[in-house]
């Protein structure tokens, strides 16, 4: 199992350690679950904004997928806020709205 490379915690994320110092919350593994939910949120996002990252979906260094959702995402908020509030609800309108 690919582990995600480790990335500065907030400080809200931080939690006290029993030394009375701060630690980090424990690294997240990119189990096929979570691949597959970047992956599926990725590509409506990708399909709402016209736009597709360069980063590989699977096979790629730790948190390489991740990185790709982050930067489909961002594509999201390029625009007006009416347009980024627009986009929004066309990547909530492409999922189930009852279970």
């Amino acid at each position: 199992r690919a582990r995600a490379a480790p990335a500065p915690a907030p400080a809200a994320l931080e939690q006290p350690a029993a030394s009375g110092g701060v630690q980090p919350p424990e690294e997240l593994v990119d189990d096929p679950f979570m691949l597959f939910m970047i992956a599926a949120f990725r590509i409506v996002v990708g399909h709402v904004v016209g736009y597709q990252a360069r980063e590989r979906f699977v096979g790629g260094e730790p948190g390489e997928s991740y990185r790709g959702l982050v930067d489909v995402s961002r594509r999201l908020l390029a625009h007006s806020p009416e347009a980024t509030t627009e986009r929004v609800l066309g990547v909530l309108r492409m999922f189930p709205t009852q279970p």
